[in-house]
């Protein structure tokens, strides 16, 4: 599975934190790329609109085992 995956930054803090929904996934990468592509300013106001204190995202598709690598990573550092 694929998911739309967001690295979220906090403003003041500089806390990161990763973002994803969960009835969002994809069966390949283009799909996802895909479905990001045509919604990316709604995903992504969306973001804004759930997280205000949010500085910037970084936001790509990821398959699940690295977006799980990613969310284990986070935690180590945090």
């Amino acid at each position: 599975m694929w998911y739309i995956v967001a690295l979220v930054t906090f403003l003041y803090t500089g806390e990161q934190d990763i973002k994803y929904h969960t009835s969002l996934k994809f069966q390949s990468f283009e799909q996802c790329n895909e479905f990001y592509a045509q919604y990316k300013d709604t995903l992504e106001e969306g973001l804004k609109r759930a997280y205000p204190s949010m500085e910037k995202a970084d936001v790509r598709c990821l398959d699940e085992k690295t977006m799980l690598m990613m969310l284990e990573a986070l935690k180590r550092t945090s």
